[in-house]
């Protein structure tokens, strides 16, 4: 697998916001400017992150560089249900085609370090407050999507309950 991570979700300031913490360099992307798929080098390591810039479509534009993937961010924020919907409607077909080609996920009996780690995270909205229980949702996404991990992000101190990863 590559020293790569990829980016998966609806796009909004909020994600880019993710996006720009994580490669440590600010995203920058104007309403006018083409929705497109950019390869970034995350600073300090050694890793390549393939951020989403504007509302790119579900597709298999990156049956490419998905399989190849050490590390898979599913993303959807807490103040929109779409965004979740928006992953498994839209980007689990997606997934699908490309694990049935590719043979992404390992068996459980293999190495760890060359399993692909799927991770979902909820984005707290900068504005806004979350007003809906995605429990249910994010439990059913988890299993959807094959992710082994479930953060949340934020950017205050106010916490959610936690949600338990069955393996």
């Amino acid at each position: 697998m590559d020293k790569s991570i990829v980016f998966l979700g609806k796009y909004d300031d909020d994600l880019c916001s993710l996006e720009g913490k994580v490669v440590n360099n600010k995203i920058e992307y104007k309403k006018n400017q083409q929705q497109k798929v950019i390869k970034q080098p995350i600073k300090g390591t050694d890793f390549e992150a393939y951020l989403l810039v504007g509302n790119v479509k579900p597709s298999l534009q990156l049956k490419n560089v998905i399989p190849k993937a050490k590390i898979i961010f599913f993303t959807f924020n807490l103040s929109r249900p779409e965004t979740l919907v928006f992953l498994n409607e839209g980007w689990k077909p997606v997934i699908e085609r490309i694990d049935k080609t590719s043979n992404t996920i390992k068996s459980s009996n293999q190495d760890n370090s060359s399993k692909q780690l799927r991770v979902l995270i909820g984005i707290y909205p900068s504005q806004g407050t979350v007003k809906y229980d995605f429990d249910e949702k994010i439990a059913y996404t988890i299993n959807n999507l094959q992710c082994t991990k479930y953060y949340e992000t934020r950017e205050s101190k106010k916490t959610r309950k936690k949600i338990t990863v069955k393996n």
